[in-house]
């Protein structure tokens, strides 16, 4: 989650560079975002930050990354069939390439949910994943000193011994922006951000099909208690840093990471065949792929402003290793293609560490 820091000053010079925001729909991610996540995961390093306004963060000091993530958002368009039926409102999605994994959201004047997941690799589960409420991401517009609830539920069902078992499961939280000021990440320096912290939990209940009316069983929790705190700024790439406070440790953070956003069409138009496999992820001197398709004839790595920098032969092979260690740090995405110049495998490689 995101928070805007509101500087305000009575120097005009100084005015003009910092301001006070508000975050808003046109803050959202839209098709073709990358949001591209850093991570150090060392707890008890980093501090959370202080609350209020006028602050000052500075997250550039001791900073270790050891894991990267990427968000990257795309069309439900481009998703397969099952996954648009699944979720016909969606307004985006986040494709999990690897795992051939799908996030759908939706964007209203309220904020950025999450409609669902839909995963058709977790055996007994069920593939498609529906929140009722949906789950809130952040909510708009939203500025200093507000406040918002947030309750989502979502369950599946599984039959044990010839019974229908019904597990729902319940996220509470509350979003509160609770600072404002000025943010430092390795990405860069932020005058003007907006803090939201967000503490939640989840409570678990399970119901027994008894003659096609679900019994009430039993309720665990709260249990998963977190606190997190995210930070935004106005315009493209407004995701800009993330704390997790550690419960055994308060005011200090579990782990951390700041952001790198990014913008290019090309996310919109990757296919989802994808078979290919990548390791390790995140990757520093060397990656290596393992193909499931026998007729690639060439591997393309290409970064996110869609140019290609680094193309290999992969013919009669199903597995290649690259040696990456000159690249740019950051995600790039990969694309077999065969004789005829059509693309058949995709995946993603994220690059981390020097």
């Amino acid at each position: 989650m995101k928070k805007l820091f509101y500087l305000l000053f009575v120097s005009t010079c100084y005015f003009s560079s910092v301001a006070q925001i508000t975050l808003t729909t046109a803050d959202m991610p839209s098709a073709g975002a990358l949001w591209v996540g850093f991570e150090d995961n060392r707890p008890g390093i980093h501090s959370t930050g202080t609350a209020g306004a006028n602050q000052t963060w500075n997250f550039t000091v001791n900073y270790v990354v050891d894991d990267t993530s990427a968000m990257f958002f795309q069309l439900p368009s481009v998703t397969p069939a099952p996954v648009q039926a699944a979720f016909p409102n969606s307004t985006i999605t986040i494709i999990d390439y690897a795992d051939t994994a799908y996030t759908m959201l939706s964007t209203t004047a309220a904020g950025l949910y999450i409609d669902g997941l839909y995963d058709g690799t977790i055996g007994a589960m069920p593939a498609a994943i529906s929140f009722n409420p949906k789950q809130l991401v952040f909510p708009t517009p939203f500025t200093m000193g507000n406040t918002r609830n947030s309750t989502s539920k979502w369950n599946f069902i599984l039959n044990q011994g010839g019974t229908d078992f019904k597990f729902e499961i319940s996220t509470i939280g509350t979003f509160t922006a609770d600072a404002w000021g000025s943010l430092s990440t390795l990405a860069g320096t932020y005058p003007s951000t907006l803090r939201i912290k967000y503490v939640s939990y989840s409570v678990d209940s399970t119901f027994m099909d008894v003659g096609g009316t679900w019994m009430f069983l039993s309720t665990n929790g709260p249990s998963d208690t977190s606190t997190t705190y995210s930070w935004f700024k106005n315009g493209a790439g407004t995701f800009l840093f993330e704390s997790e406070e550690d419960d055994a440790n308060p005011g200090m953070a579990s782990r951390v990471s700041y952001y790198s956003n990014q913008s290019t069409g090309l996310a919109q138009q990757l296919p989802v065949n994808n078979k290919m496999v990548a390791f390790p992820i995140p990757a520093k001197d060397f990656v290596t792929f393992r193909f499931a398709d026998n007729r690639g004839v060439r591997l393309q790595l290409v970064d996110v402003t869609g140019k290609l920098v680094q193309q290999e032969n992969v013919y009669g092979i199903d597995k290649l290793t690259l040696q990456v260690s000159g690249l740019e740090r950051g995600m790039y995405v990969v694309r077999v293609l065969d004789a005829a110049g059509v693309v058949i495998e995709t995946s993603r490689v994220v690059l981390s560490g020097k």
